[in-house]
């Protein structure tokens, strides 16, 4: 079975937009776009992750987002091996609007 690995990122979006609402708390006008390069490893679990760029510049953000890259795992790729792969994030906050 062969699976987008863009796919399998939007399953496991909430752990990333965790670590945006939580930077959002101290900074509430936050928002850029970040890049990362991935390795994942035959198995499909995340060997390694790289930020490559980031117009957020907020390091406790730009942590949480590598923490929780490493703790995910993917369909193993094709052929079972190692793979790598860059992608980028934007980030944007929009206000709700919900009136009281």
């Amino acid at each position: 079975m062969k699976s987008s690995l863009p796919e399998e990122l939007k399953s496991q979006i909430q752990v990333l937009e965790r670590c945006y609402q939580n930077a959002l708390e101290t900074q509430p006008h936050l928002q850029g776009e970040v890049s990362l390069k991935l390795v994942i490893d035959r198995n499909g679990k995340v060997k390694q992750v790289e930020l490559t760029s980031s117009a957020l510049k907020v390091k406790g953000f730009e942590s949480c987002l590598l923490e929780s890259f490493r703790a995910m795992t993917f369909t193993a790729p094709a052929g079972k091996q190692e793979t790598s792969i860059s992608l980028s994030l934007r980030f944007h906050f929009q206000k709700s609007s919900m009136s009281s």
